[in-house]
Formats: structure tokens, C-alpha cells, sequence
């Protein structure tokens, strides 16, 4: 885990240390206390952006600093199964064991999530920097979860369209979350003893 300030650092090891068979603290590249480095990769993910359409998440995800350690980790700990939350901590598939199982771990398809939250901002049509950005974020989560043996589904929904996308042998689903819609076909109306919590699904 990435801290960027000791209180990050004492609370996770108070926390994670004792449910955790290792713990690997990271210092952070934006350690709240130094703004001259805060500053400098706040610019450099948005020239990123603006320059190469890369995703803001994208630079801090893989910046070269977290690759390492995390390579390092996977390296030394020669682990069966290496599984990445969300497509863009999956770089790091291609530095583990090869005989790794490789699982990415969805929660959404993080594309799709893209797309609904722009076209709320902007309406159908899209300016040019976020057309862009959606498009380059589609291609490369395509690319990574293309690249892991399994990925985790938790919704039909979202199976559905990592189905579309050409990856149905990989595809676990493990129903965590249903689709709003899905929920009300299926329960028809909901009655008072009903409480539907909602995450992040998209």
C-alpha cells in the first residue's frame, strides 16, 4: 500500500499488519508534505493527458517508482496467482512468474463507468481532449484485460459486455451486484423490507 504521510503509514500498519500475512508499505510520489512533488506530478499526468490522451489514473498507477517495488514484491515471493484490482494495475502481469495465474479483479468495466460519467457531463457529444480520453482508455483496458487468464465479473451486466469485448472463456462471474434493472424484473416491485445498497457499479 501507498502511504504519503507517517499517520498513513502508523494507521495502515495498525490496521492491514495484523489481517495481513505480509504488509509492504510504499512511500507515495506525492507525500502530502512536499509540495514541489505534488506539484510536479500533477503536471506531468496532465501532460500526459493532454499531450497523449493517457488517463490521469494511469500515470500514478504505473508510474515507474510503484512497478518497481511491486515487481520486486511479486519477484522475491514467487507467488502462484497475481491479481490486480481494475485493468490499470495490470502492467504488472507482464513482470510476473509466467506460470502465474493472472486475474483481474473488475468491479466495473471501467470504460463503460468512463462513458456514462462523461456523457453527464458533457451531453452525447463529447469535446475533443475527452473524446480522446475515453478512447485511449477503452483501448488499453481492452489490451490488459485481454492479457489476464481470469477476469472477475460481479454483474451480468457487466459479464455482458466483457463478453462483447471477446473475453468469455476468461470471464468468472461471482454475482456480488446486480443491475438495477435486473433486480426490479426479477423481484418485480420492492417492497419495504427490501434494502438495496449500491457501490460503484457502473
Amino acid at each position: 500500500t501507498p502511504y504519503r504521510n507517517h499517520h498513513e503509514l502508523t494507521e495502515s500498519r495498525r490496521y492491514l499488519e495484523p489481517i495481513c500475512n505480509k504488509f509492504f508499505p510504499v512511500t507515495a510520489i506525492n507525500p502530502t508534505d512536499d509540495h514541489l512533488k505534488r506539484k510536479f506530478h500533477r503536471l506531468s499526468s496532465y501532460f500526459g493527458y493532454y499531450a497523449r490522451g493517457n488517463p490521469l489514473l494511469y500515470y500514478y498507477s504505473t508510474h515507474k517508482k510503484y512497478t518497481v517495488a511491486l515487481v520486486d514484491i511479486m519477484r522475491s515471493n514467487r507467488y502462484d496467482i497475481v491479481q490486480a484490482e481494475y485493468w490499470f494495475m495490470a502492467k504488472l502481469f507482464g513482470f510476473s512468474n509466467k506460470n502465474a495465474l493472472k486475474v483481474i479483479d473488475t468491479h466495473d468495466v471501467l470504460f463503460d463507468k468512463l462513458n456514462q460519467t462523461l456523457k453527464q457531463k458533457h451531453g452525447e457529444r463529447l469535446p475533443f481532449f475527452a473524446s480522446r480520453a475515453l478512447a485511449r482508455y477503452k483501448k488499453l483496458e481492452i489490451e490488459y484485460l485481454k492479457n489476464a487468464d481470469i477476469l472477475l465479473a460481479i454483474s451480468r451486466a457487466d459479464r455482458e459486455i466483457l463478453c462483447e469485448i471477446g473475453t468469455a472463456a476468461n470471464t468468472l462471474l461471482i454475482q456480488s451486484g446486480q443491475d438495477v434493472g435486473y433486480f426490479n424484473r426479477s423481484r418485480g416491485r420492492p417492497t419495504e423490507d427490501i434494502v438495496l445498497f449500491y457501490g460503484s457499479m457502473g
